[in-house]
């Protein structure tokens, strides 16, 4: 790093006078003549009044000129840039608010900071700290927005605009409970905010050759046969899952009204709407749609209203109807979503039912395999039971088995007898709290309940009672999710590193390269 960064010679912060490189810079700039920026202003304004974005939209010509001076008169960069900033200002208003506490009383706010002196070259030093942040505290929307401020104030300063910003990233004391943040996405968004170039050159052409002239081709009787291809991602994509996610994401943080609430795993969307009357209701459900399909024609993208289904859970007899394109949404008794059946009536009976049907085939295919004689060893069929048929059961406990009807705790237990009975070898007659006894396992619906109770508190860290016993998620640590990654390419001795090292990232930085403080982390977070 000592041979990037002079660090003999540094310049104080408050700074009211151009250094010598700014000058020489400023003194290349005047090699274009008056005609040649005359020219691009009125080139980018062209530019402008011809986007259906920044049509309507009245630029001050010193703003344009700020821009194209940036860019060394490259009107097509200069209008780049202003159609991020645009796009910015209208998906994320919010960077534009005030913040309505005081910013040096919140110790969560000290993770973004400036050194107090600048490089040789003019250039900020902004070190930040994320092990000072704590989510709890400070949500990740106000610790944007916050970033986005402390880099605007700061681009007020002549200098800065010339000379750019270094960054340090110290991830000391800093967590998975921060690197779960971490997402393309974000890292886009946050430079975009900082006014960065985001990404190496070499990876936007990458993704560029993926998104242009993309074709499909078949082989049939007559020869091969190809088409142009406009949607959709090759299957197996790596990138595919961070395309859609920036595409679903627009919808996902479109502001809607208190009662509506729209909730999505991969392509499946739900709605959860409520209102006091059935003609509210059917407003609002249908203002939702409208609001949704209108992203969804954007996209280009079909939905497939055979499969969509609507319930109402309530006491009208016939409630309202929604249209998709014209098209009725057929209603139904229960819907299923990632694996959980929900009935109108919310006593999960439909689920329990259907989930015990699966397991007694699940059963009959074990105790073929087991044989008449119990040729399956015994430790294997325990084994059979608690990672296959109990997880099974137990999928999205914390939604049906919070709290167990005296129905439900008879309908587990009917379910486990079958499993037990295979396990012990045990006669047909013996009672199931016998079976849990001698095998030593949980009665089923307890298990159901104490997961229920645990992926409440641990995980969606809401209070949960449990035996008149209350378990407050304040009293328990929050769990982390740790990074995945594949078995294969995980090699402990080249993924930990206890050294301070510094790694160079290039393209942070629109006038040079920033650099990562990496302590006592993994290699793998810096991608």
């Amino acid at each position: 790093m000592a041979n990037d960064i002079e660090v003999e010679d540094y310049l104080p912060f408050e700074i009211n006078y151009f250094p010598k490189h700014i000058l020489k810079r400023k003194a290349q700039d005047t090699a274009f003549t008056a005609e040649q920026k005359k020219n691009s202003v009125l080139q980018l304004k062209q530019l402008l009044q011809g986007h259906a974005s920044s049509k309507d939209v009245v630029f001050e010509e010193d703003f344009l000129n700020a821009y194209l001076i940036q860019c060394k008169y490259n009107d097509r960069r200069a209008f780049t840039k202003l159609k991020n900033y645009l796009i910015l200002r209208k998906n994320h208003s919010y960077f534009y608010r005030n913040v309505k506490f005081d910013l040096g009383s919140h110790p969560s706010c000290r993770f973004a900071t400036f050194l107090p002196r600048r490089l040789s070259d003019g250039s900020v030093i902004v070190l930040l700290e994320p092990g000072y942040w704590e989510p709890e505290e400070l949500p990740f929307e106000t610790a944007k927005q916050i970033f986005y401020l402390i880099y605007q104030q700061e681009l007020r300063n002549p200098v800065t605009q010339e000379s750019g910003f270094y960054i340090i990233h110290d991830v000391a004391n800093a967590g998975f409970r921060h690197f779960k943040y971490c997402t393309p996405y974000n890292a886009y968004l946050l430079n975009h905010v900082a006014f960065l170039s985001y990404f190496p050159s070499h990876t936007i052409e990458t993704l560029k050759d993926i998104l242009t002239d993309r074709k499909v081709s078949i082989q049939t009787a007559q020869g091969p046969v190809s088409w142009s291809q406009q949607q959709g991602c090759a299957q197996g994509s790596c990138t595919g899952p961070m395309f859609w996610n920036l595409v679903a994401n627009e919808i996902i943080s479109e502001e809607w009204q208190p009662n509506v609430h729209l909730q999505a795993f991969a392509d499946d969307f739900i709605f959860v709407i409520s209102e006091h009357t059935g003609a509210k209701l059917k407003a609002t459900a249908q203002a939702a749609l409208t609001k949704f399909q209108h992203w969804t024609d954007k996209h280009q993208l079909k939905v497939s209203t055979e499969k969509s289904t609507t319930i109402l859970i309530s006491r009208l007899v016939s409630g309202p109807r929604v249209k998709w394109d014209n098209q009725i949404i057929k209603r139904s008794t229960s819907l299923k979503y990632l694996g959980v059946i929900i009935d109108n009536k919310l006593n999960w009976a439909d689920h329990l039912i259907n989930t015990k049907t699966k397991l007694t085939h699940l059963h009959q295919k074990i105790t073929r395999v087991a044989g008449t004689n119990w040729g399956l060893n015994k430790d294997l069929r325990r084994r059979l039971y608690k990672t296959v048929a109990e997880r099974m059961i137990l999928h999205g406990a914390a939604a049906w088995a919070y709290p167990l009807s005296a129905r439900q705790s008879r309908l587990l237990n009917s379910i486990q007898r079958k499993f037990l009975l295979n396990i012990i070898g045990a006669y047909s007659t013996t009672p199931t709290a016998a079976l849990q006894v001698i095998e030593g396992v949980l009665p089923l619906h307890i298990k159901a309940e104490q997961e229920a109770v645990y992926v409440r508190t641990a995980r969606l860290r809401k209070t949960s009672n449990y035996n008149n016993i209350n378990f407050n998620p304040n009293n328990y640590e929050d769990g982390t999710t740790s990074t995945k990654f594949h078995p294969a390419i995980f090699q402990l001795e080249d993924r930990i590193s206890l050294k301070k090292q510094f790694l160079p990232v290039h393209g942070l930085n629109s006038n040079s390269n920033s650099y990562f403080r990496i302590q006592y982390t993994l290699n793998y977070l810096a991608l």
